[in-house]
């Protein structure tokens, strides 16, 4: 419904001023727009060769401490991960079926 998304964009992506009980309810969306930023975290550190840098949305934090998923990063074959990640989205869709999106560079 576009009546719905306009709502969602305007109230609650990138919203800093949308503060319910102390806390900001807004989520950070990257999409090109300048108010992405603040919810962007960053960081400096040095990199070797074979380290793998990871930059996900929430969708994927539940899978972080998972061995398997970490397995699935380490050996990267993008149809056996885009199965797993189906696979465990269909087992357990509170836990892991939120969107996600996920970029994975190796050095």
């Amino acid at each position: 419904m576009p009546e719905a998304r306009a709502i969602v964009r305007r109230d609650y992506r990138n919203n800093l001023n949308n503060i319910q009980n102390g806390t900001c309810v807004s989520f950070g969306a990257i999409t090109g727009e300048d108010s992405a930023i603040n919810f962007i975290k960053s960081g400096q550190i040095e990199l070797s060769n074979g380290d793998l840098v990871l930059v996900y949305s929430d969708g994927f934090t539940n899978f972080l401490c998972n061995n398997e998923f970490i397995s699935q990063i380490i050996n990267f074959n993008k149809n056996k991960f885009e199965n797993y990640i189906e696979m465990k989205s269909q087992s357990d869709y509170e836990k892991y079926g939120k969107e996600k999106t996920l970029v994975l560079f190796k050095i």
